[in-house]
């Protein structure tokens, strides 16, 4: 809890939203658009809980960020759309009450990633993750959750070994009973 001991006396003058605000033009990585990526297309090899370092994130697997930049999805830009807006001032609101959220590892089941082709994309929680990365980097902190979902992917085949079984199976019975 390195950012605990280092930074307690400083957040007890200044909310961490407000520390966001003041450090943001000093966070180069605001400048980074987001990709989408469908995962449809993928297949789900296997889930598990762990650390999510969120330098590694590339994007969301939601098409409504598409595009959109770290800094741009903060609440202090007038350009973001009003939903997005909402969403961001409330998870703001919490930073505020619960800024030791982000710091402890347990108590995001409904927060996920998912890694698909060697990146690593938003699942679900996109305003978390937006307002956690500004959060630990302007409190000098590594940005790295701790207890989220991660969801590993590659890419679908044609036909999957298991996909393919059934069918296998089948046509041999068919065969026996032709003959």
């Amino acid at each position: 809890m390195q950012f605990v001991s280092n930074n307690a006396l400083y957040l007890r003058r200044v909310k961490p939203s407000e520390l966001i605000r003041q450090r943001v033009a000093d966070l180069n990585f605001r400048i980074q658009s987001l990709d989408y990526i469908n995962s449809a297309k993928w297949e789900l090899m296997h889930c598990k809980k762990g650390s999510m370092d969120l330098r590694e994130v590339a994007g969301t697997t939601n098409f409504a960020y598409e595009g959109e930049t770290w800094g741009s999805l903060l609440p202090i830009n007038s350009s973001l759309r009003e939903i997005m807006s909402e969403r961001m001032n409330r998870t703001l609101s919490m930073l505020d009450h619960h800024p030791h959220y982000y710091l402890q590892p347990v108590g995001k089941d409904d927060w996920s990633f998912s890694v698909i082709a060697g990146k690593t994309y938003i699942n679900s929680g996109v305003s978390r993750t937006i307002i956690a990365r500004h959060f630990l980097e302007a409190s000098g902190v590594a940005p790295i959750i701790h207890g989220v979902k991660i969801y590993h992917f590659e890419k679908r085949r044609l036909a999957s070994y298991r996909s393919i079984t059934p069918l296998l199976f089948s046509l041999s019975l068919l065969v026996l009973f032709v003959m």
